[in-house]
């Protein structure tokens, strides 16, 4: 016989996993059979969780499935659950599904179609038969009760050490994504830098050439054309490196707590940033747009 503690920390629930659209993950795949050719990650799934459905509750895990068709959840974790909760269904072939599982009468088969939004049949242990339920709700009948906003919540946990330790994780990680953005961004000051030389060269060269006035009309079209391609390109770059990560960097409130070093090392990245970065993309795409003007300059009152 288990010990009483073995008993105890076999029936407590440590960790709660919830799965909404259970259909998806615990279909009705049928047993998954591993092939070369057809694989089927659905059934694996099914037939993985339908299993830990249940093994899992011996170590304190629980699970909490949702499905709007129960008819395409996998017999193996209907079974597998012990406690059932039934809202309203229309369609027979549902209701038909939750009255077997749930040990619905014809009464209850019948009145399930008539639930409204709140009401439900609920089944779990030591239970003789299902019980009619009916939850609260909070806007119709607390309407002065309204959710607090997000600014709200943060004050509330912002001095929480599980709050500061998590956004001193998060500053980490962002540094980290912002270093290795910023090289690949120098990358392309270099690489841009260089095709904007050879370019330069190619419009000196047109320009003091010897050759009709057409064809060079036509050369200098073309080196316009490439460079504002590679201006674009460069445009692309630099918004996506402010926009999508550097600016929300910039502007994020840090919590009181944040460890004082990492604080220290975001404002140095600022610093960077605003007086090594921006100032150098400034100067690569004045470069191009210098090129791009000095292409245009030959072409007016030309024909």
């Amino acid at each position: 016989m288990p010990k009483p503690d073995e008993e105890r920390r076999n029936t407590s629930v440590r960790h709660v996993v919830i799965l909404d659209e259970a259909q998806i993950v615990v279909g009705t795949g049928g047993s998954a059979v591993p092939t070369d050719d057809i694989p089927s990650a659905s059934s694996h799934s099914s037939e993985y969780v339908s299993r830990f459905l249940m093994e899992g509750r011996g170590y304190g895990e629980a699970f909490v499935l949702g499905s709007p068709i129960a008819s395409r959840v996998a017999p193996e974790a209907m079974k597998g659950t012990r406690t059932k909760v039934g809202f309203g269904q229309v369609d027979g072939q549902e209701r038909d599904v939750m009255a077997n599982t749930m040990l619905l009468g014809p009464v209850e088969t019948e009145e399930i179609t008539r639930l409204s939004t709140g009401e439900a049949y609920i089944l779990s242990d030591n239970q003789f038969r299902a019980t009619k339920i009916r939850t609260i709700n909070i806007l119709a009948d607390c309407p002065h009760i309204e959710p607090p906003t997000d600014n709200e919540l943060l004050a509330l946990i912002t001095d929480q050490e599980w709050f500061v330790q998590a956004a001193n994780r998060r500053l980490v990680l962002e540094m980290d994504l912002l270093v290795e953005r910023g090289l690949q961004l120098n990358r392309v000051f270099r690489e841009t830098t260089g095709t904007a030389r050879t370019l330069k060269k190619t419009l000196k060269y047109v320009l003091q050439s010897a050759r009709p006035a057409a064809v060079r009309r036509q050369a200098l079209q073309r080196i316009r054309t490439r460079v504002q391609v590679l201006l674009d390109s460069f445009d692309a770059r630099c918004r996506s490196f402010q926009q999508d990560l550097y600016q929300y960097f910039a502007d994020a409130q840090l919590p009181a707590g944040v460890d004082r070093e990492l604080s220290g090392k975001r404002n140095q990245l600022i610093d960077q940033v605003e007086h090594g970065i921006k100032p150098t993309a400034a100067r690569c795409r004045s470069v191009l747009k210098d090129l791009i003007s000095c292409c245009e300059k030959p072409l007016v009152g030309r024909t």
